[in-house]
């Protein structure tokens, strides 16, 4: 009888971890982890921040996208770019208290991207995503404190997004 009792539970803890593994492994599109439709975003604003040494000394350049019009096609290129790849959950989502912040991993560069869209009616549906380095990225629906963590499975998206923000806006 023992030996079953330890067999099961220790048949019991594989599938947990199997299960925990599947959840942490499985990619998500873009449109599954912000919950809602990206079609109804119509306003976006999209800060890059670029910190470097220059002559030893330290230097910060930042690039801003303002849409205010639902003719200007902001939205739609940035959504492209976070939608082309898929995303992966962090383990510190599981966690019973909310991430209300998160530092940068180890491979920050310097760089960091925050974009809110937000609905033409301006009501609870926005989003706020925050990318810290080419491989972690917190996303925040609808104002919430609570910040989900993903890693991105593509780590060019971060440098498509940089370049792309660069390239559309003035630098301040």
């Amino acid at each position: 009888m023992k030996k079953q009792i330890g067999f099961i539970i220790k048949f019991l803890f594989a599938i947990l971890i199997v299960a925990l593994l599947i959840w942490r492994l499985w990619p998500q599109s873009f449109s599954a982890i912000t919950v809602l439709d990206k079609n109804a975003f119509t306003k976006v604003s999209a800060s890059v921040m670029v910190h470097r040494l220059e002559n030893g000394q330290p230097h910060t350049d930042t690039y801003r996208i303002e849409t205010t019009e639902k003719q200007e096609n902001e939205p739609n290129g940035i959504l492209e770019i976070l939608a082309a790849t898929q995303y992966r959950q962090d383990f510190r989502n599981l966690l019973p208290w909310k991430a209300d912040s998160i530092d940068s991993d180890k491979s920050y560069d310097g760089r960091s991207a925050v974009l809110v869209f937000s609905t033409e009616d301006q009501t609870d549906e926005w989003l706020e995503i925050y990318y810290l380095s080419n491989s972690i990225m917190t996303v925040s629906v609808g104002g919430k404190n609570k910040l989900t963590i993903y890693h991105p499975t593509n780590r060019k998206t971060f440098d498509e997004l940089i370049e792309y923000i660069k390239s559309h806006s003035t630098k301040q």
